[in-house]
């Protein structure tokens, strides 16, 4: 029963998001557009992004939490491995990632770095690391 409350529960949230959908690309064509509003993003608007971040966060505690309660310690050990190795990876990457976001305009992002950074001039290799670091 619980397995479909959890399908109900997905299928109306892509219903919602949907539904949305024309909403969010009618004034945006651009990613400053659409994360920023184009520079007119008003206070609910940032509140909702904030309480959305903070409520990933807190799937991720909970989703760490039961990793450790299924699989112990050794489960939890590896979350921690890979939140250093993240950071390790974040310190080695960021001095170019940097340049290149305000070489954007504060637009550019970590698929667009990695496409221009890695693909020669070959727009559907360019396009195929866009959609792997997506995923």
């Amino acid at each position: 029963m619980m397995e479909l409350y959890f399908e109900i529960g997905l299928a109306l949230l892509a219903i919602v998001c949907l539904i949305d959908l024309p909403f969010a690309l009618k004034d945006n064509n651009s990613l400053y557009g659409y994360f920023l509003k184009s520079g007119k993003l008003k206070l609910p608007g940032f509140v909702a992004a904030i309480l959305s971040a903070n409520i990933s966060i807190g799937n991720f505690i909970v989703f760490v939490a039961g990793w450790g309660y299924l699989f112990g310690w050794g489960g939890i050990l590896w979350f921690i491995v890979n939140l250093a190795l993240n950071t390790v990876a974040y310190i080695w990457f960021v001095p170019a990632f940097s340049s290149y976001i305000e070489d954007s305009n504060n637009s550019g992002t970590i698929h667009e770095y990695l496409s221009t950074k890695f693909a020669s001039k070959d727009s559907a290799f360019s396009s195929k690391i866009r959609l792997v670091a997506s995923a």
